[in-house]
């Protein structure tokens, strides 16, 4: 390397600043999915309840409950277990496949919240025993798509401009320099004479006992 040349220095590089709240989104939504299959496993598996749902004439009985019931539970271990555990082994290696991949992830999982919404607002509910519940959990699943929305569309971007995504993941480097550190001038040739006197001997000191220099005419180093 040549004598004065900057190495370049990313600030950005690492796990942390925006990134640190991926991570935790990752973590928190692999826990919630695990629980949600756990929930829907044990309300809709056991045999009593399993025997309305499909039963044709059963007030809670509709052609589509079932294949619903197993899509969401499919689709919940798959893209919300599975694969948020290998984006965060992606995230953890700094693999340059995982901003590409965090945005499929978003975009994948926002189409999917529509479509499991569509899906279960227009069959399960619409059935006289949910006739109650419908509107509220209508409304609370449309503000849940509202959030979705906003949250695909700020990290979206982020991960298509971030110079620590960039830093981190696909090793682009921003180089960082340095302020140069003013020396001070001094204000006749003695001084200067001293100075230089000075910082050889502070160098000189550092590397050499006291005694080798006193065994030594300071010319000599």
């Amino acid at each position: 390397m040549k004598s004065g040349s900057l190495t370049p220095i990313s600030k950005y590089e690492g796990i942390g600043g925006w990134l640190i709240l991926v991570l935790i989104s990752l973590l928190l939504t692999t826990i919630a999915s695990i629980i949600f299959v756990k929930d829907i496993v044990i309300d809709y598996f056991q045999p009593e309840v399993w025997r309305e749902i499909t039963t044709a004439g059963s007030d809670f009985y509709h052609p589509l409950f079932v294949p619903i019931i197993i899509f969401e539970v499919v689709i919940n271990c798959i893209f919300f277990v599975i694969v948020p555990i290998f984006l965060l082994v992606l995230m953890f290696k700094k693999n340059r496949l995982f901003p590409k991949a965090m945005i499929y992830y978003l975009v994948g999982s926002l189409i999917l919240q529509i479509i499991d919404t569509a899906l279960v607002v227009n069959t399960i509910y619409t059935l006289d025993a949910y006739k109650d519940i419908q509107p509220e959990y209508t409304a609370s699943a449309y503000k849940e798509i509202g959030q979705s929305l906003i949250y695909t569309f700020i990290w979206v971007p982020y991960f298509q401009i971030s110079k620590r995504v960039k830093a981190t993941f696909l090793k682009e480097t921003f180089d960082y320099k340095p302020a140069k550190k003013e020396t001070a001038v001094a204000s006749n040739p003695a001084e200067n004479l001293f100075r230089t006197y000075h910082n050889k001997r502070v160098v000189l000191i550092k590397g050499k006992s006291r005694k080798e220099l006193k065994k030594r005419p300071f010319s000599d180093y």
